[in-house]
């Protein structure tokens, strides 16, 4: 069964939901859309899971998800005292797209870290988009939630300054994201950053435990999963797509990392 792509009314930039008033409805279900969405949590605890890995939400954090990821809510965790604000946007929002790149395109991780002060500035936004939501007046939504979304990158940006992660783990990611369909050896990645494949492998273990080549793997493997799952096209099509001119090499690749083939991970999630 094809999931769920959902997309913004015609001529509609902005959608504001208000969590607990959704609760437990057709809204939760797995799905994937054409727009970008943030979460913000204020209270109560819960699970969701992005293409296919599994977050907490809580208090504090902030979450981002990207047009076309899949997207679904863990409602067996889902309580009564579970509230917050879903933001649902479309770059045609913002004037420029400085603040989308700025905080969704150069951002790898969903999940960013609300210090106090930010989040009191949050909370006074927050009540001043949604009295512009209710008057339906766009401009002023779309200068308040840009402050909204700045808020957050400045955040952002704090924390990980404050944080011990090397900055060449970001700058690797990014890269990855761009290139990992005709890019797939460790050594164009380094070569991009300067460094030896080596020294690169050593950053990337002290950091997050993971080699260049496991990263770029995770990568393409999520990318199948959704297609393999919410597509109808071939697994030759498929490892076309994804820089595999062949499909047997492309199933032994996926096989090795998940330990069955795509035509088999695909008919065991067709009812997902």
């Amino acid at each position: 069964m094809a999931i769920e792509y959902k997309k913004l009314n015609p001529n509609q930039q902005f959608e504001l939901i208000r969590i607990r008033d959704e609760h437990k409805k057709e809204f939760f279900k797995e799905h994937r859309h054409d727009y970008y969405e943030l979460i913000f949590i204020t209270s109560g605890y819960g699970k969701h899971s992005i293409d296919f890995k599994e977050y907490e939400l809580k208090k504090d954090l902030v979450y981002l998800i990207k047009p076309a990821q899949v997207h679904k809510w863990l409602l067996e965790d889902f309580n009564n005292e579970y509230d917050g604000y879903i933001f649902l946007f479309s770059r045609e929002l913002f004037a420029h797209d400085k603040i989308i790149n700025n905080l969704f395109d150069t951002n790898l991780e969903p999940a960013i870290n609300i210090c106090n002060n930010t989040k009191k500035h949050l909370t006074t936004l927050v009540e001043m988009v949604k009295e512009e939501y209710n008057n339906d007046d766009v401009l002023m939504i779309s200068h308040l939630f840009s402050a909204f979304l700045k808020y957050i990158i400045k955040s952002k940006t704090r924390v990980f300054e404050n944080s011990n992660i090397d900055k060449r783990v970001d700058e690797l990611k990014m890269l990855i994201e761009e290139h990992y369909v005709e890019e797939k050896s460790a050594s164009y990645y380094a070569k991009e950053l300067d460094l030896t494949t080596k020294r690169l492998n050593e950053i990337m273990q002290t950091n997050i435990n993971q080699t260049v080549t496991e990263l770029i793997s995770n990568k393409i493997l999520i990318e199948a999963k959704r297609e393999l799952i919410y597509s109808t096209s071939s697994v030759k099509t498929l490892s076309q797509d994804l820089g595999f001119f062949d499909a047997s090499y492309f199933s032994r690749f996926f096989k090795k990392h998940t330990s069955i083939s795509p035509q088999l991970f695909r008919e065991q999630n067709k009812d997902t």
